[in-house]
């Protein structure tokens, strides 16, 4: 799999979505991709702005189907926006508890 471009494709996506609604999430994102790949060689990681959220050597992924071989998780992509979804879902959380709490 190219994992270059399978980031390089969500954070256009992210970034167009932004575009269309937000224009100060839309210059946040032009200065900080929210997504990366990292590698070592050995693994390859995906972050969302430096926060972990696939790494191929522990892949977290559920399977398609339990009794499959490991090749069947469930696809890469789907998996990233599910996760993206969660930690910006969890940000948000932390914002409404900080609310009126700090300047």
């Amino acid at each position: 799999m190219d994992y270059i471009k399978l980031v390089e494709n969500l954070n256009q996506e992210l970034y167009e979505m932004a575009s269309e609604n937000n224009s100060l999430v839309e210059s946040f994102l032009e200065e900080n991709p929210p997504l990366s790949v990292e590698s070592c060689g050995y693994c390859t990681n995906i972050t969302l702005f430096d926060i972990p959220i696939w790494c191929s050597e522990n892949d977290e992924r559920p399977y398609i189907n339990e009794n499959t071989p490991e090749e069947d998780y469930m696809p890469l992509e789907p998996w990233i926006k599910i996760e993206i979804k969660r930690i910006i879902s969890l940000l948000s959380d932390m914002n409404k508890i900080l609310e009126g709490k700090w300047l």
